[in-house]
């Protein structure tokens, strides 16, 4: 391995290199990909209703009352459904 006066050939030298560059990439890859790995997890997925932390996405009531500021509703039909929820008792 060692040649010329101890020391060590071209080829050798840059074939060591080549390895340590790519076992260091190889490092770095592993690290930054395991970071991203957990970050993700923990990061909740989107969609179109908003969940709260007891898991459900809200009564009756707080659906209606979105649908009212939205506009999917108008306010007449806003009270006519609130009217029939609170007499039923449904939540």
């Amino acid at each position: 391995m060692y040649w010329d006066n101890d020391h060590m050939d071209g080829g050798w030298a840059v074939l060591m290199m080549l390895g340590m560059l790519i076992f260091w990439t190889a490092v770095v890859v592993a690290i930054v990909w395991t970071i991203h790995s957990a970050r993700s997890s923990n990061v909740p997925s989107a969609g179109p209703q908003t969940s709260r932390p007891g898991g459900s996405y809200g009564n009756a009531e707080d659906i209606l009352a979105n649908r009212l500021a939205t506009g999917e509703i108008d306010a007449e039909e806003y009270q006519t459904r609130l009217d029939v929820l609170r007499s039923t008792n449904v939540r």
